[in-house]
């Protein structure tokens, strides 16, 4: 097993099991995720979040798969297009869909309501 190999094959591992840690720490509730996909104004289910937040994970782990296979280099690889345009689109439907329930509350826009 060469040097590239074996770190490849160490940060894989180690990546697995810093994910492992979390979703177990989320499960035991140590990491408290109650109302992560819920809309702060009414308390209701946030479909905006939802998508955000599995557009994140995709776009995340194309990426560290990129990471992965693309070993011939010494350095990050670039991010292609398409990872960004999805990123870009599923932010921007996100807060679109924010400021439509900020608007619909009656409720003043300023940054304090992006959060």
């Amino acid at each position: 097993m060469n040097v590239i190999t074996f770190i490849q094959v160490t940060s894989l591992t180690f990546l697995l099991l810093l994910a492992l840690i979390i979703l177990y720490q989320m499960l035991t509730g140590k990491i408290h995720t109650y109302g992560i996909l819920r809309d702060k104004h009414d308390g209701n289910f946030s479909v905006g979040r939802l998508q955000a937040f599995i557009a994140t994970f995709i776009v995340a782990g194309s990426y560290l798969l990129n990471i992965q296979f693309d070993s011939h280099t010494n350095s990050l690889p670039p991010v292609p297009e398409g990872l960004l345009i999805i990123m870009g689109g599923s932010y921007s439907l996100y807060l679109i869909g924010k400021l439509r329930s900020v608007i619909h509350n009656k409720s003043k826009v300023n940054f304090d309501n992006f959060s």
